[in-house]
């Protein structure tokens, strides 16, 4: 097993059953795709609704970055379910961090939106409010991951004493059946199907147990498979591709983003598919120079900040165009909504890497 080099340089290993190293390389490496897809999902979020003779490039756009979430969860859950550590030390290092950063972005944002964004908002409601509800559209995230790493010590303790078949029932019944539930749900308009209520914190707690099941128990079958990956993501693409498509021409107007939600089974195959294959790629990205891993490694450690922070760079940079060529946020075409999400992304990886060496600012990043 490979353990971080003396310059911090992030290498991967072939299991966590045994130790655990500094960082993960594929799991860095994927970290990085999945926050600039996040931010693509933003540049992106509105735009499909407006119909133009380009109209298929919003649509791809908007299906393309779906796996995002669900590998953050994944890559959550391969890391911390892995660890064995005492139960304070745990809620100090992963929670009690996340907790600060949702009340400190929390609040920013409300200011933000009362002073900036000019909303009819009383703060001290929303202030007090903060423990129950997002204040901004992307920190919703921070809500179920919190309460996956409070329940985190329970599921070290079960995991590592569970059967392999244990850990795949749990992930089968915490995540495939749901899916396919609302899946089946939302395309038959919800008339012969319906979603079973005894699911918590779903889906997030099966893509959590499920990253640590294909990182700790099934690396030995992924390990050089990525052709089988990329086939598999592709079909996963395909499949939201097309029910995105199907549904737009049902309805004879832009679907609702459920299509391309985490809950979707279409999603969970392209995400399962998109983490195995970075698993897959694992030599690949070894080979990488060590400039280039530094630079990885850069960027990861600090998806906090950047996810937190994108939303503000986003407002203030806006759209820049320079005459031959525009950077774009919901607005022009498919290239320069890629470049505003290039743009946003280099921004916002560059604030949150000078925050990170400020001392007592680096929990936020």
């Amino acid at each position: 097993m490979n353990l971080a080099d003396s310059n911090g340089v992030t290498h991967s290993p072939a299991s966590c059953k045994n130790s655990y190293p500094a960082r993960v390389l594929y799991i860095d490496a994927l970290k990085v795709v999945s926050i600039f897809m996040v931010i693509l999902i933003h540049t992106t979020c509105n735009i499909y609704a407006v119909f133009s003779d380009s109209w298929w490039q919003y649509y791809f756009l908007s299906c393309l970055p779906v796996f995002a979430v669900p590998c953050f969860f994944m890559c959550s859950g391969a890391l911390v379910l892995c660890k064995s550590e005492p139960v304070l030390v745990f809620l100090r290092k992963r929670v009690l961090k996340l907790v600060i950063c949702l009340f400190f972005y929390s609040t920013l944002y409300i200011f933000f939106r009362k002073y900036i964004l000019s909303e009819d908002i009383v703060l001290s409601r929303q202030v007090l409010s903060i423990w129950r509800e997002q204040k901004f559209h992307h920190l919703w995230f921070m809500y179920p991951l919190i309460s996956l790493y409070l329940i985190t010590p329970f599921l070290q303790i079960l995991l590592q004493k569970a059967t392999l078949e244990i850990k795949k029932y749990f992930v089968v019944l915490m995540i495939v059946v749901p899916t396919i539930f609302i899946s089946l749900h939302l395309v038959l308009y919800a008339q012969y199907t319906w979603m079973p209520s005894l699911y918590w914190i779903f889906p997030a707690l099966g893509y959590f147990v499920l990253g640590y099941l294909l990182h700790n128990d099934l690396y030995g079958y992924i390990a050089g498979k990525y052709k089988h990956a990329v086939a598999g993501a592709l079909h996963g693409l395909f499949f939201v591709l097309a029910i995105t498509y199907w549904s737009t021409l049902y309805q004879q107007k832009a679907p609702s983003k459920l299509y391309m939600s985490a809950d979707q089974l279409p999603v969970l195959i392209y995400s399962v598919a998109v983490f195995i294959l970075f698993q897959s790629l694992e030599n690949v990205l070894e080979k990488l120079s060590l400039l280039v891993k530094k630079g990885i490694a850069s960027v990861a450690k600090v998806t906090m900040g950047i996810y937190a922070l994108y939303p503000l760079l986003m407002h203030y940079i806006g759209n820049i165009d320079l005459g031959f060529i525009r950077a774009t946020n919901n607005l022009g075409s498919g290239l320069e909504i890629l470049l505003g999400t290039f743009v946003y992304f280099i921004a916002s990886w560059m604030l949150s890497l000078g925050l990170s060496k400020i001392r007592y600012v680096r929990v936020l990043v």
